[in-house]
């Protein structure tokens, strides 16, 4: 499972994550939306049998799908991996209004 963290344009970031393609299909869905907490679930973990690897992958594909969002630049969108239905702590990958 991915959480997304990002306050405003919910609904385009959720669009494009759920139209992520990976080996012919697509791989995330939509599960829930808590505040500024976005979850999906992936197939890609499924797959992989490298947890690191897939948790790259995911990552890597969401951040370009986000980076196609216009006027995404001027907001902070954080990308944390859910394992056991734990967050991944100290895990950060940022999308927009910072480097990465």
């Amino acid at each position: 499972m991915i959480l997304v963290n990002c306050p405003w344009m919910q609904k385009d970031i959720i669009d494009v994550i759920e139209a992520v393609q990976y080996k012919g299909g697509n791989v995330f869905k939509h599960i829930k939306t808590e505040g500024i907490r976005i979850f999906f679930d992936s197939q890609i973990s499924a797959e992989e049998k490298d947890i690191r690897k897939s948790m790259i992958v995911e990552n890597t594909l969401i951040m370009e799908a986000i980076k196609n969002i216009p006027r995404i630049d001027t907001l902070a969108i954080n990308i944390v991996p859910v394992i056991n239905g734990s967050v991944v702590e100290g895990y950060k990958y940022t999308v927009g209004g910072y480097k990465e």
